[in-house]
């Protein structure tokens, strides 16, 4: 394996998955890419943060202002995942659209040879909306998925 894509949402479990992620990639000698796919505002704006390797969330920023900085907001989050890791050479890129869509097209243009996700129970409104991303992503792409579960990594 060659590169491996990181896809990184903005929960806590968030810091594991690039964890993982990346030291399977540095076991391999291969190239990382993290990955944030952006969202609609109201989906940001309604949810609090825990500190994630660093990176506080949004803080009091209402949704016009929001909407603004979305994609920077993303690579600051992701410049702050780089940094925690200790890599500068580790690829980042902010893509918006559909979740599955964006992770696909991103791992296909980036080459991937894996690409490592989190997975979480959903409820509600968000198990609705997202539906199972790692099943979509399976049955769209030959691009092999290590999907961790949440709380699977200690």
């Amino acid at each position: 394996m060659k590169k491996i894509l990181i896809a990184l949402d903005y929960e806590p479990f968030a810091e594991k998955v690039a964890a993982t992620g990346y030291a399977i990639a540095k076991a391999m000698g291969a190239e990382v890419l993290l990955l944030h796919v952006v969202m609609e505002p109201a989906y940001y704006s309604s949810t609090e943060y825990s500190p994630i390797m660093g990176y506080t969330g949004f803080g009091g920023v209402d949704t016009i202002e929001l909407e603004k900085n979305l994609e920077q907001q993303a690579y600051q989050y992701l410049e702050q995942c780089r940094k925690h890791l200790g890599d500068e050479n580790i690829k980042i890129a902010a893509v918006e659209g559909d979740f599955a869509t964006a992770i696909i097209d991103a791992a296909a243009e980036f080459d991937a040879d894996l690409v490592v996700m989190g997975t979480q129970q959903r409820k509600g409104f968000d198990k609705f909306f997202m539906g199972n991303l790692a099943e979509t992503i399976l049955n769209k792409t030959s691009i092999p998925l290590l999907a961790i579960p949440e709380g699977s990594v200690h």
